[in-house]
């Protein structure tokens, strides 16, 4: 019985762990992020065709010449990740973040293309 319950415990830890370390902060997330598309074809409306800054500011606003201005807030989503939001007006974008090993962040637009905004700092 008492195996039984040390393993419960620890996949409940093991489980804790990585809800939280797949949850990206406020604080990291803030900075300048550059899009360059690979191609000059533009396949989606919501996809700049040309060379692109985002700016993410502290007091959780945004800009950027081709989202314009707004504000953003991440939904973190537990082990599926999170998500970064820009809204401006009555307009929401989503971008899937994808800290990867390197520990650069990614801000994906179009996964399966490999569209994604980069961070600069």
């Amino acid at each position: 019985m008492t195996d039984l319950k040390s393993i419960k415990l620890n996949s409940l830890y093991l489980a804790i762990c990585v809800i939280l370390f797949s949850c990206a902060s406020d604080y990291n997330i803030i900075g300048t992020y550059v899009f360059d598309p690979t191609s000059s074809k533009r396949f989606f409306a919501e996809v700049p065709f040309q060379v692109d800054t985002l700016f993410l500011r502290k007091d959780s606003t945004y800009y950027s010449k081709f989202y314009g201005d707004g504000t953003y807030h991440i939904e973190n989503n537990g082990v599926r990740g999170s998500n970064l939001v820009l809204t401006r007006k009555s307009s929401q974008f989503l971008f899937q973040i994808d800290e990867g090993a390197n520990d650069r962040i990614k801000l994906m637009i179009v996964r399966d293309m490999n569209y994604y905004y980069r961070k600069l700092d």
